[in-house]
């Protein structure tokens, strides 16, 4: 259902603020080339702009029956929306994507797939004790089989095998 979609995402889910480590979307270029597609493109550089007057037809018909009525904004908004399928096609590549991946080491270099575990221990902001590498070193293929066996990893595990509470890597959820 889509209410255990939802749940399951939220599991899945690492905020940077409390991994202390680098999310691929924080440091990635897709949400940087959409900025500038947003700042730079026109509907003019469209070359087949089926959207606008589709958009500008259900939006009278929503100001005519009161659903919606945007005023002023309605164009600018219209003027948005028909531009950002071609945005984001142009923000989203897959190799856009997948780099971003790469760089925060959730996907290797290689055959972007597994995990890369240094390249996640690299973006640790701030530094990382001898004890604690050894500690995710040991325990990582427990963790990544748990990881993608339940979408998260319980509380329970760290503490079974002995994580200190403010270890980064994005395994660790309550920082």
């Amino acid at each position: 259902s889509s209410e255990c979609l939802k749940k399951l995402m939220l599991k899945c889910k690492q905020s940077a603020a409390r991994t202390g480590s680098e999310q691929s979307s924080d440091i990635g270029d897709p949400y940087k080339v959409l900025k500038y597609e947003e700042e730079t493109t026109s509907i003019d550089d469209i070359p087949e702009d089926t959207l606008t007057e589709m958009l500008e037809s259900l939006f009278s018909e929503w100001s005519k029956s009161n659903e919606i009525n945007l005023g002023r904004k309605q164009s600018i908004f219209i003027d948005f929306l028909a531009r950002l399928p071609h945005m984001m096609t142009k923000a989203f590549t897959p190799e856009k994507v997948r780099s971003s991946f790469i760089r925060n080491g959730m996907l290797d270099v290689e055959s972007c797939f597994w995990p890369d575990l240094f390249g996640m221990i690299q973006t640790k902001r701030g530094e990382i004790k001898d004890s604690e590498l050894d500690l995710i070193i040991t325990n990582f293929p427990k963790l990544f089989a748990l990881m993608q066996k339940l979408g998260n990893i319980p509380e329970s595990v760290y503490d079974e095998l002995g994580f200190p509470h403010f270890l980064f890597l994005g395994f660790r959820t309550n920082m």
